[in-house]
């Protein structure tokens, strides 16, 4: 979940999935790649959601963010 200014900006899944030992996540979970929608609702609002985002916070100018979480940072093709 990225958050600025004390809202929700947008939500990042994991890719990737672990699938080794302990680490068997999609015994859990659903990778990103299968996900069916784009936008959340959270209370009202859509809340962008994907691997493919990229947040430029408020008074951060120049700064563009982009978010991969655990597998995702050493896949052969990151998303």
């Amino acid at each position: 979940v990225f958050i600025a200014a004390g809202e929700i900006r947008g939500i990042v899944p994991k890719s990737y999935l672990p699938s080794t030992n302990e680490f068997y996540e999609e015994r859990w979970f659903t990778s990103e790649f299968e996900r069916p929608v784009d936008e959340l609702d959270w209370e009202g609002r859509a809340i962008p959601f994907g691997a493919d985002l990229l947040f430029s916070p408020e008074g951060m100018d120049g700064a563009l963010i982009g978010i991969e979480i655990c597998e995702d940072l050493w896949a052969v093709e990151p998303p």
